[in-house]
């Protein structure tokens, strides 16, 4: 990120969409650790990142996860859409002079990131920043 804070991302290519099982989270809660590990001192791991076409999950089921794995890890794991993720880094391109002013913490605080959240904290950039000459 434009702080140099890190967001661990693991894309996953599922056919049907990701079925989020801790078992299936396994690996990414090792790599998490071993981030924050290797991070210490210099980069913070802010976020764990999945990728995924879609979730088989509910937001219930979604929402167990994430919380038992800030429980070990003490981060916060996010899940996004590839679509979205597309649509953002689409969004961003085309305002590269608000892309590092938007607080990206604000968005991957866990749970399902949709187009909305990424709004919600893109217009509070555009609303709270004061650009000289504009009225």
């Amino acid at each position: 990120l434009p702080d140099s804070s890190l967001v661990v991302v693991d894309a996953k290519a599922y056919e049907a969409g990701m079925n989020v099982t801790w078992p299936a989270l396994r690996a990414l809660v090792e790599y998490v650790e071993q981030q924050k590990q290797y991070q210490q001192r210099r980069n913070e791991v802010v976020a764990a990142l999945i990728v995924s076409s879609t979730f088989q999950r509910n937001s219930s089921a979604l929402a167990k996860a994430v919380s038992n794995f800030l429980g070990e890890t003490r981060v916060p794991l996010c899940f996004i859409a590839a679509k979205t993720l597309a649509d953002i880094v689409s969004g961003v391109t085309k305002m590269p002079d608000f892309r590092n002013s938007i607080s990206w913490k604000l968005l991957f605080t866990g749970g399902l990131i949709e187009m909305a959240n990424f709004t919600r904290v893109l217009n509070r950039v555009k609303t709270e920043r004061f650009e000289p000459g504009v009225d």
